[in-house]
This record gives structure tokens, sequence and C-alpha cells, in this order.
């Protein structure tokens, strides 16, 4: 059986480490990174993180009590569930209940998908282009991802990650419209 060779990039690893560049941007809105939930030893030497969770540590398994986090979830299924999904929603989850002050969230920009969906009630950035992902090595470059990005933001401060955040797309913020019926 062949396989699509796009299928076979997107699956190649778990590990996609997120560039310098964007974790700079990443500190001009949050601060210092209190948490990383879904990191490595050598993803946090970007990130620098006061404390992360490899999968060792399993992050979603433990409480997210922090101030700032930065999530950049790993890529691949676990059967039939997108790991994208599953982190997303444990970092809805901590930030409902009041446990993260603020965060923010990079993955891939599927609009297709309900767990994506759920993520318009925060302000997103489309970024332009594909982010060329490390992994393995600080040195080794992806041949870039298979599908755009997005970064979305949690928190009281949404008009700093508009700023921050804009030169690297646009920026998408949802609205409620309230239900005025106009009659003629």
């Amino acid at each position: 059986m062949i396989r699509d060779k796009t299928l076979i990039l997107s699956q190649n690893s778990t590990e996609w480490y997120t560039p310098a560049r964007y974790i700079e941007a990443v500190r001009q809105v949050l601060g210092d990174i209190a948490l990383d939930p879904a990191s490595t030893e050598e993803a946090n030497i970007t990130v620098n993180a006061t404390i992360f969770y490899d999968t060792a540590t399993d992050g979603l398994t433990k409480t997210w009590k922090a101030a700032t986090v930065f999530l950049n979830p790993p890529y691949c299924k676990i059967g039939s569930t997108s790991n994208q999904e599953r982190w997303t929603q444990k970092l809805l989850s901590e930030y409902a209940v009041g446990h993260i002050g603020q965060a923010i969230l990079l993955v891939n920009a599927a609009t297709e998908t309900l767990w994506f969906q759920q993520l318009y009630d925060f302000p997103i950035c489309f970024v332009k282009g594909r982010i060329q992902f490390r992994s393995g090595s600080t040195n080794t470059k992806k041949n870039g991802g298979t599908t755009g990005s997005a970064f979305v933001y949690l928190g009281n401060n949404p008009e700093l990650f508009m700023q921050v955040f804009s030169q690297f797309g646009r920026i998408v913020s949802s609205y409620s419209v309230q239900s005025n019926h106009i009659t003629p």
C-alpha cells in the first residue's frame, strides 16, 4: 500500500519545536513562561519555561496551575483522536477553572475540526506561510509543516497579543451578534 507523501511527513514525529522568533513574541505578550506542559528538555532550551513536562511526566495528567502557559502540543494521533485535540481540551479546561492566568497555544489551523472551532472564542493569529519547525536537533529543520498554523491567546490582554502577533499573520477575534430584530 502506498501512503500519501503528505501523510508520511505529518506523521514522522510528534516533536515539532517552536522557532525562537515565535517564542520571543510569546514572551513579549506573557512575560516569563511559567509552564510548558508538553515539552522536552531540548525544546525548553528555547522556550525557557520555569516548569516543563515531558513525556515521562505526562502533562495531561497534571493540574496546570500557572500564571502563564505556552503550549505547542505534540502532533500525530493516538488512536483516532488528535493529540492537538487532547491538549487543546486540557488547556481550555484548566483555563476555564482559573488555574491559568494567560496562555498562548500553537496548533494546526484545523478550522474544520470541532476542537479548533472552540478556539474562536479567543483571538487567533493565522500565520502567513508555513512555520519551519525544528525537530530532533537544534540544527535540524523540518521541510515545513504540511498545514498552516495558528497562535491562540487566552487571557485579559488581547490587545497586546494582537499588536505583537500581527507581524506573523492575520488576527481574528470573534464577537457576539446581539439578536435584534429589525423591522422595516
